[in-house]
């Protein structure tokens, strides 16, 4: 089951995960599965026609293609947003990877941006390029998330 709400509740589970501050801005979309949050994106920093996008999850073997499309389609349908940024620590190799299989293509990089020193990616994706709402979606796994466990992303 997908879910928008409690808000709260899901900035609250993807806190505990990735860390995320809470803004009064923020919006969420969760996938729960035998009663649990399995996964959760959230937005944040809407400016314009953009925000920041983050996800986590914890089974990934138990995300969907609706999961991921629901995802998609709110910023880019509801929200009517015409680009979505992601900030993924650079050593964070799974969260690249999951951002990547998405769709997300890199902008550029910060070194010595993170909390630690780490280099920071920044990745976009545009309501053009999303495949998941624009019936591009090419031929993956299941839902096009899975990355051998689990993905903490900073960003998607």
């Amino acid at each position: 089951m997908i879910v928008s709400t409690p808000r709260e509740a899901l900035w609250a589970w993807l806190n505990n995960r990735i860390d995320i501050p809470w803004s009064e801005d923020f919006r969420a979309v969760g996938l729960v599965r035998g009663g649990c949050l399995v996964a959760v994106a959230g937005y944040n920093g809407f400016t314009g026609r953009t925000c920041f996008m983050h996800l986590a999850i914890d089974e990934t073997e138990k995300t969907s293609r609706t999961f991921v499309r629901a995802i998609f389609e709110y910023p880019f349908l509801q929200a009517k947003l015409t680009q979505v940024f992601a900030l993924v620590m650079e050593d964070n190799a799974q969260a690249l990877t999951v951002d990547q299989k998405t769709g997300f293509t890199e902008v550029n990089r910060f070194e010595d941006a993170g909390m630690n020193g780490q280099t920071l990616v920044l990745l976009r994706m545009t309501r053009n390029e999303c495949r998941w709402i624009n019936g591009k979606r090419q031929r993956t796994r299941s839902s096009g998330l899975h990355s051998g466990g689990r993905s903490d992303s900073g960003g998607v």
